[in-house]
């Protein structure tokens, strides 16, 4: 299974990096009109399946992390883990996630630059205060859990970080206007 899922992974950066290779020609050809260029920029179905399929990449990914890890039983019954900074760190890493679902929600996807970028109305802080709590939660969570995992305490992470990225980008919210 693991062997299938890094081999898909595999096929899917190949296709990326050709994708991006073919990206870069059409926006270095000198000779494209304003039309061309216009079509070059516009994401394909091919492009959204491609980004979609890394979602659920990253997603599954983190998932056998945790099956493998047994991080969920490790947290409930190990007596190694720093329990206390535990769970600060996993209050933390909530107030991250309920962030990560208000924005999803409320925000509309046309002005998303606006909170990333710029204090977007009603919203200015969100980015920011999302951001603290996750350095925050991420560190104490690295070092309540280090006396169990030990070094691969922060590839763990990293995946799961990137599972949790991926995994608001599939939450259903307000969708673009054609």
């Amino acid at each position: 299974d693991l062997y299938s899922f890094c081999t898909l992974l595999a096929v899917m950066s190949k296709v990326q990096e050709e994708d991006v290779r073919k990206r870069k020609a059409a926006i270095d050809s000198d000779d494209e009109t304003d039309e061309e260029e216009e079509r070059a920029k516009e994401k394909t179905t091919f492009n959204k399946v491609t980004d979609y399929m890394w979602c659920v990449a990253w997603v599954g990914f983190a998932v056998a992390v945790l099956q493998q890890s047994d991080l969920v039983g490790v947290m409930l019954h190990s007596n190694l883990i720093r329990r206390y900074v535990l769970y600060v760190s996993l209050a933390c890493l909530a107030v991250t996630f309920a962030l990560g679902f208000w924005l999803s929600f409320t925000q509309d996807p046309d002005n998303f630059d606006n909170v990333i970028l710029d204090a977007a109305p009603g919203k200015p802080k969100a980015i920011p205060v999302a951001t603290f709590f996750w350095v925050l939660g991420s560190t104490l969570f690295a070092f309540a859990m280090w006396p169990v995992y030990h070094l691969t305490t922060l590839p763990l992470m990293f995946v799961l970080f990137m599972g949790f990225l991926h995994s608001m980008r599939l939450i259903p919210g307000k969708k673009k206007k054609n």
